[in-house]
Parts: C-alpha cells; sequence; structure tokens
C-alpha cells in the first residue's frame, strides 16, 4: 500500500521548492520595482551589509501604504554654509513635508529633545549627535530652497530593537513610525503641498557627485573627531 504512494513524495519535494523559489523570485522583484530602488539604484544584496540603506528601506516599506498622494526622496544633499547636508529619507505628502532621520540602532538609547549629545547603549557606551536638531539642520536647509510656506515635520526613526529612553513624541520606533504619521496627518492645518512642483524644485539635489558625497563624510568625521577631543579635554 505504501509502495504506491513512494512516487508523491519526490513530487511534494518539488512542489515545495517551487513555491520557496517563487517567493524568493518575488521578493527579489518587488525591491526592484519599488520606489527606493529606483530612486537610490542601491543593490538588495548591499541592504544586508550596510545598515544606514536598510534602515531607510525600512521607513519606505512602512509607509509605502500610507493614504493619500505622496512622493518619497532618499539622500538629499542640500547646500548649507561652505558644505552640505544629507536628508536621509522625505515624504511629499498634500498634508506637508515628512523628513525622517533614519537610525537603524539596537540596543538601549537615552536621550532629550534639548540634550546636545545622546547616549548608545550595546555591550559600550557611545555618544551621538542629537538626531532632532541634525535633522532640524536638514529642515532649515529645505527652507532655503521652499520656503515657509509649507510644514515640515521633524521625525526621527530608530530600529524596532531599539530601546529607547526618551520623552520625545516624534522620535519612534520603526513599528509606530505610521500611527506617528497618522496623527499628523490629522492635526495638520498648514498650507496643502503641490507635489509635483516641491519634488521638481528637489530633483536637482538627489544626484550629488561622488566629492559631494566624500565631503560630507569628511565633515562628519571632522565633527566626531572635534567633540571626542572637547570630552577627553573635560
Amino acid at each position: 500500500m505504501i509502495e504506491q504512494y513512494i512516487f508523491v513524495v519526490p513530487l511534494l519535494t518539488g512542489a515545495f521548492l517551487a513555491a520557496a523559489l517563487l517567493t524568493a523570485v518575488r521578493k527579489k522583484l518587488s525591491y526592484y520595482f519599488s520606489g527606493y530602488f529606483l530612486s537610490t539604484h542601491i543593490p538588495q544584496w548591499r541592504l544586508k551589509k550596510d545598515k544606514g540603506a536598510l534602515g531607510e528601506y525600512n521607513v519606505y516599506r512602512e509607509l509605502e501604504s500610507f493614504p493619500g498622494k505622496k512622493r518619497f526622496l532618499f539622500n538629499l544633499y542640500l547646500p548649507l554654509g561652505q558644505g552640505s547636508t544629507e536628508v536621509d529619507v522625505m515624504m511629499l505628502h498634500r498634508s506637508g513635508i515628512y523628513v525622517f532621520e533614519s537610525k537603524n540602532y539596537q540596543g538601549t538609547v537615552y536621550g532629550t529633545e534639548h540634550q546636545s549629545q545622546w547616549c548608545h547603549c550595546t555591550k559600550n557606551k557611545y555618544s551621538f549627535y542629537n538626531p532632532i536638531s541634525q535633522n532640524e539642520t536638514h529642515i532649515r536647509a529645505l527652507r532655503k530652497i521652499l520656503g515657509e510656506d509649507y510644514v515640515y515635520y521633524n521625525i526621527v526613526v530608530f530600529g524596532n530593537e531599539a530601546n529607547l529612553h526618551t520623552d520625545c513624541e516624534n522620535v519612534v520606533n520603526l513599528k509606530n513610525l505610521k500611527r506617528l504619521c497618522h496623527k499628523i496627518k490629522r492635526r495638520s492645518t498648514g498650507k496643502r503641498v503641490n507635489i509635483r512642483a516641491t519634488f521638481m524644485l528637489l530633483r536637482p539635489y538627489l544626484h550629488s557627485s561622488n566629492k559631494e558625497k566624500r565631503e560630507h563624510i569628511k565633515k562628519i568625521k571632522r565633527r566626531t573627531e572635534e567633540y571626542e577631543h572637547k570630552k577627553q579635554r573635560q
């Protein structure tokens, strides 16, 4: 009796393998047709090695289904003084301009709105620049380009594995991001954003040269070194 059904086993195994392969292909294709890839051209394999890029993609995925007409922009290098400042993720929505600072951290994070430095604890303790202030710098740069007519929302997003100790309403884990944006949208009373016109104004800042990117990275390293030097002298 059992022998009559032995041939079924390889058929079922083949079916399961085919289903798994199809799922993997669909997942891969969905990424390469996503707004994130079409804008950044970052290959999917790099997300596994680049936590920053993965954090940005996760913000996009979380808000991809957010209601209303919208457009996402990633990695804008905006002029600021003698250099530039980089916006991780931005969502142009009729209700306003949502500016996201993505921090794909694990461990515990401590900080308040007015502290200049926040603390990130894993096995060791690390200080990092207040992300709310960092994102406010981005918004100042945006205002110089887009003006004061629109409402800008300063939102800091940490990964779901980060344990946040902060009283800032606009600092959230990824899983709470959509809820926060819904709350902001309901409260919004500002001028409606012309998404197409705003995108066209910002489009030139999406494709910065490698030189500009290197200068931006040098600026960040220099700021970090200055802070560490100051800390050692205290």
